[in-house]
């Protein structure tokens, strides 16, 4: 036994010596980064989590002007005392001026702290063109969102707060937001019923609150709904006997369906001090005076919702031959490029377009999807419904949408979502 350990230290011991050999040609090289460590213990003059600044084998600082030590840019970031500006390199929120780090590494405005996410973070706008989900507009004296909340911006939002919402709110106490509707937002992802205000997996689900109290249509994606919201697959079967007909990445692009408002309101206040939905006048500020966000003509036009998989597949597109370019409307989007249907049933949210697909139809200030994808709920509200925007939606209502008196808080339908002002 101890001639097996005595043979053991030396094989280990000439491994040593001959990869220090092997290395002595790079030991000392100035200004290496140092990402995966130095090559002898961080003395060679690599940087390394305790390398050095350069040849002469003196230890690195945090002021040297090289990326060193466990720097995440150049003297900033990791341990050192200063954190990295606005385009410069990251791995946590804390690495950051402005405690928001992107997912590529990179330091971001805290304006974008939703945005962190690739899928639904930076992928709005044309398809060839696409970019940051959090970017604003001027409306009057208040910034609007360009882009409609998307699933993965609210994505964002629940991982920031490990799903206690209710916690946030209660501790911000943000503008606007009213204590008795604290109770009505969830303290965990997941509580494990059917259907409770406990659990974000819950009031995202196709669950009802209760019948007079609103409720939700199409939520449910076994019969005829678009939640775009993706809840583990295991989760989502065990709590409703549901199968997830398309990936989290996929559905995150989207505009959130199947929210309450009392939801968006919590995320628009998380997203910015004094954030909150749009007013339905800075909505109608934004589309301005034509008939449409682009002007009075053309008419939008879709396809029926007896376009099939199979028509699809051979560029047979019923409708006929109107505009079908400057807004989501009437199921006249397919992303993924199939409709992926079980058990007789499908899920619609392929009918979902990630906000900014349709340029041509972005209002006179800039704005996208005004009109299509699905109405907003606003801040506005009429008695003790909440107002919803006049856009039409992806599933066939008219642009523009006729009848924007008001509607229960806690319904949840899938052709709404919403937009945020600060």
């Amino acid at each position: 036994m101890r001639l097996g350990v005595h043979l053991f230290v030396v094989g280990v011991s000439a491994i040593g010596l001959l990869a220090l050999s092997c290395s002595s040609d790079d030991a000392g090289t100035p200004g290496e980064s140092g990402t995966f460590g130095g090559t002898s213990g961080g003395t060679s003059g690599t940087s390394g989590t305790s390398g050095t600044s350069g040849a002469s084998g003196a230890p690195g600082t945090h002021t040297d002007g090289i990326k060193n030590l466990d720097e995440t840019d150049v003297d900033c970031g990791g341990s050192a005392p200063n954190k990295c500006e606005i385009g410069k390199g990251c791995t946590v929120a804390g690495d950051c001026t402005s405690a928001t780090c992107r997912y590529d590494g990179k330091c971001i405005d805290a304006s974008e702290k939703s945005c962190v996410r690739h899928h639904g973070g930076d992928t709005c706008g044309p398809s060839d063109a696409q970019e940051s989900c959090c970017k604003r507009i001027a409306v009057g004296n208040v910034e609007v969102d360009k882009y409609k909340i998307t699933a993965g911006r609210f994505r964002a939002f629940v991982e920031a707060v490990n799903g206690d919402i209710r916690g946030f709110v209660t501790s911000a106490k943000p503008p606007g937001w009213q204590a008795s509707w604290n109770n009505l937002v969830p303290t965990k992802l997941d509580d494990g019923n059917y259907i409770s205000h406990e659990g974000v997996y819950q009031e995202l689900g196709p669950g009802l609150h209760a019948p007079q109290a609103g409720g939700n249509q199409g939520c449910t994606i076994e019969s005829y709904g678009a939640r775009t919201f993706h809840v583990p697959d295991g989760v989502s079967k065990q709590l409703w006997n549901e199968t997830n007909k398309y990936s989290q990445d996929e559905l995150d692009e989207k505009m959130l369906t199947c929210v309450t408002f009392y939801m968006l309101m919590a995320f628009c206040a998380w997203d910015s001090p004094g954030g909150r939905l749009v007013s339905l006048a800075e909505f109608n500020q934004a589309w301005g005076n034509a008939q449409y966000p682009w002007g009075s003509s053309p008419n939008p036009q879709g396809y029926s919702d007896s376009f099939n998989n199979a028509q699809e597949a051979s560029g047979t597109k019923p409708g006929g031959s109107g505009d079908k370019v400057h807004a989501n409307y009437y199921f006249n989007w397919w992303s993924p490029s199939q409709r992926v249907c079980g058990n007789g049933w499908c899920d619609y949210s392929v009918h979902v377009a990630p906000p900014g697909r349709f340029p041509l139809g972005n209002g006179p200030l800039g704005h996208a999807d005004l009109a299509g994808i699905g109405m907003e709920m606003t801040s506005t509200f009429n008695g003790n419904n909440v107002r919803w925007s006049k856009s039409g939606s992806w599933q066939g209502h008219n642009i523009p949408f006729g009848n924007t008196n008001g509607y229960n808080p806690l319904f949840k339908y899938w052709a709404t979502g919403g937009r945020c002002a600060h």
